[in-house]
C-alpha cells in the first residue's frame, strides 16, 4: 500500500466513524423527542436536578452521548426516583442496545411475517390464505401460485380477511381488515401493498379479550430475554384497541395494561394518556384477570429457545375462542417496553448490569 492509499484509508475510516456517530445522535434525539407530545398532553413535570444528575451519571459510564430524559420524566410519575437511572429509555434501547442484542441482518429475516409461521408452526396461528414474498405468491401450503390464482384463493375464502405488510411494519402500520370484499377491492389492495405482504384469516378471539374492545383483535405482548444461556420474562401487557379501531397498537390509538404473573391487570396507558382506568366497553382494567395466562408465557419461552441468536423478543399472542394461545408475530427490532417501564419499573430488572456488560464491555459503542 502506498502513502496515498494509507492516507485515503485513514480519512475514509474517520468519515465512516463520523457518519455512524452522527446517525446515532440523530436517532437518539428522535426517540427522545418522540415523547414530547405525551409530556405536553399530560403536563409531566421536569425531573429534579439531583435525579437528572443521577440518571446522567449512570449512563455516562456507558455512553458519551446525551440520551435525553423524556422517557424517565414520564416514568417518574409512577416509578420511585431511585429506580429511574435503571430505566432503559427508547433513546438507548433502539439505536444501541437492541442493535447489539439482536443483530440486524438476522433480526430482519426472522421477523418476516411470511416466514414466522414456519419457525413457530406448532401452535395455532391465523391461516395465511396467500403470501407474497418479493413478488412471488404462495398459498397456505407454500405452493407457488400466480396473481390470478391468489385473487381466486381470497375470493373463494368468503370470510373476513386481514392484509398485513410482512416486513418493515410496526405500530399497526400496513394492517387492513376487510369483513366484506369483492374482486376490485382485492385487486386494489394488491396494487397498494405491491410486494411482501400476507393475507390472513380474521381471527375470532376469546371472550376474555373481546370484552375490552370487540372491534380489535386484542393481543398480549410478552417480552423475553435470552442471554448467556438464561431465559427470562421481562414483562407482559394486554394491548387493546381504541373504540371502533381494528388494531390494538399504542401508536395507532390503542392502550396497554400490564399483566402481572397471576394474570391480574393493571390500569392501562397510551401515548396520549398515562392512566386509563376503563376499557372502551367500560370495564375497569384493574378488576380483571386473564385466565390461563401461563399458557401464553410458556409458549413465548418455548419459542425463544428456537432463535437464540436473538436476545430480546417482543412476542404477540392472542387467545382464541377456546382460550388457547394463537401466535401473531415476533417483534425483534423494536420490542416495545413503554407500558412496562412507565408503570412497573426497569424492564431488565436484576439483569440490567448483565445486559450492559454484554453491550458495552468492548467500549465500541461509545
Amino acid at each position: 500500500m502506498n502513502i496515498i492509499d494509507r492516507i485515503t484509508t485513514k480519512i475514509e475510516c474517520y468519515v465512516h466513524a463520523f457518519n455512524i456517530n452522527h446517525d446515532r445522535l440523530q436517532r437518539i434525539k428522535a426517540f427522545d423527542d418522540s415523547f414530547s407530545k405525551t409530556i405536553i398532553l399530560n403536563n409531566v413535570p421536569n425531573l429534579t436536578e439531583s435525579v437528572a444528575s443521577e440518571i446522567k451519571a449512570f449512563w455516562s459510564k456507558y455512553l458519551k452521548y446525551d440520551i435525553g430524559l423524556n422517557f424517565q420524566r414520564i416514568a417518574a410519575l409512577k416509578i420511585p426516583a431511585e429506580s429511574l437511572p435503571y430505566i432503559v429509555s427508547d433513546s438507548v434501547l433502539y439505536p444501541i442496545i437492541t442493535k447489539i442484542l439482536n443483530p440486524e441482518n438476522q433480526a430482519r429475516v426472522l421477523e418476516d411475517k411470511g416466514l414466522s409461521n414456519v419457525l413457530f408452526n406448532d401452535v395455532k396461528h391465523p391461516l395465511e390464505i396467500v403470501r407474497n414474498v418479493k413478488g412471488i405468491f404462495t398459498d397456505s401450503n407454500f405452493e407457488l401460485i400466480d396473481r390470478n390464482a391468489a385473487f381466486a384463493k381470497i375470493l373463494s375464502y368468503k370470510q373476513p380477511v386481514v392484509f398485513k405488510k410482512s416486513v418493515n411494519s410496526f405500530g399497526g402500520y400496513g394492517v387492513r381488515v376487510f369483513k366484506e370484499y369483492d374482486e376490485p377491492l382485492i385487486r386494489q389492495q394488491f396494487n397498494y401493498f405491491k410486494t411482501n405482504f400476507v393475507v390472513q384469516e380474521y381471527l375470532s378471539q376469546s371472550e376474555q379479550t373481546a370484552r375490552f374492545n370487540p372491534s380489535s383483535l386484542n393481543t398480549f405482548r410478552i417480552t423475553t430475554l435470552l442471554l448467556n444461556g438464561r431465559l427470562s420474562i421481562l414483562g407482559a401487557w394486554l394491548k387493546c384497541g381504541g373504540k371502533g379501531a381494528n388494531v390494538d397498537n399504542l401508536t395507532s390509538g390503542g392502550m396497554g395494561a400490564c399483566v402481572l404473573p397471576d394474570g391480574r391487570l393493571t390500569y392501562a396507558i397510551n401515548l396520549n394518556k398515562l392512566k386509563i382506568d376503563f376499557s372502551p366497553t367500560g370495564l375497569r382494567f384493574e378488576d380483571c384477570r386473564i385466565e390461563h395466562f401461563d399458557r401464553i408465557i410458556e409458549k413465548a419461552k418455548q419459542f425463544h429457545k428456537r432463535i437464540p441468536m436473538i436476545s430480546m423478543v417482543g412476542w404477540d399472542f392472542a387467545l382464541d375462542v377456546n382460550d388457547e394461545p394463537v401466535f401473531i408475530e415476533a417483534n425483534l427490532r423494536n420490542p416495545d417496553t413503554f407500558p412496562w417501564q412507565t408503570t412497573q419499573g426497569p424492564i431488565f430488572g436484576d439483569r440490567l448490569q448483565e445486559v450492559l456488560d454484554y453491550c458495552f464491555s468492548t467500549g465500541k459503542n461509545n
